[in-house]
């Protein structure tokens, strides 16, 4: 049996694993294409693989190579830029 080309909002938020109100949410701010028959609201499934494939994210750089930020505060005196002495 093959799926159906139009999805309801339920069978679409099941699909994405969110609420149905995110499903409205996302049709009422453009995000999600939707097809209007009447007074009827479906989905079409190649629009829902395209958010899907357009939402997918670059792995972040891995933890090493991000510089460390400066600490706030007073520097420690292995920090102190003149070693210790007052001037």
């Amino acid at each position: 049996m093959s799926s159906p080309a139009l999805l309801t909002e339920k069978q679409t938020a099941d699909l994405l694993n969110i609420s149905p109100r995110s499903v409205r949410n996302a049709r009422t701010n453009g995000s999600l294409p939707y097809v209007k028959i009447g007074r009827l609201v479906r989905y079409r499934r190649e629009d829902i693989n395209a958010l899907i494939d357009n939402a997918v994210v670059a792995n972040e750089p891995a933890i090493g190579t991000i510089t460390p930020s400066r600490r706030r505060g007073r520097p420690s005196r292995s920090e102190d830029s003149t070693g210790g002495r007052r001037g």
